[in-house]
């Protein structure tokens, strides 16, 4: 890739510029290829019981992480609720993945989908994993920066 020097382009050449980025950006996404995956979490209800969920997870223009919920179906019992359904993914995707716990101690885990699969990336409140997702989700680090896929790639080998 040649060096483009942004500091020497006018406002109409940075604005067209970012209207193609943003296009190409889109069309690549478009056509990353799509997975469907199966969820299933009972957790009983009390005070403090959190629902299960599975969301995709990116940054908002405040850099902050935006979760958009997958719509599964919810089930409540006299003391549980259980969440359950099918949901599909795209290749590169980072999803986070609620099985319940407890408001205090939520079982929260990161997912990529990665060559058709989940792959667990790591607990949500670790802070070294929440580093490397926002990394992720900014585009300064690939889907190899994650030491479960390093894993993977040198048991394939």
């Amino acid at each position: 890739m040649e060096n483009l020097n942004l500091s020497t382009l006018e406002i109409a050449q940075l604005e067209q510029l970012r209207s193609d980025i943003d296009a190409e950006l889109a069309s690549r996404s478009a056509a990353a290829p799509e997975f469907t995956f199966e969820f299933e979490a009972t957790e009983r209800t009390n005070g403090t019981a959190v629902r299960p969920y599975v969301a995709r997870v990116t940054l908002d223009s405040d850099g902050k992480l935006d979760r958009h919920f997958k719509d599964l179906e919810r089930f409540y019992g006299r003391r549980e609720v259980r969440v359950e359904g099918e949901y599909t993914a795209k290749e590169g995707e980072l999803l986070e993945i609620q099985f319940g716990g407890t408001s205090k101690n939520p079982k929260r885990y990161y997912y990529l989908v990665y060559r058709g699969e989940e792959v667990e990336i790591g607990f949500a409140f670790n802070t070294e994993i929440m580093s490397q997702v926002r990394k992720y989700l900014k585009g300064t680090a690939k889907a190899d920066s994650f030491a479960a896929i390093q894993k993977l790639q040198e048991n394939a080998e």
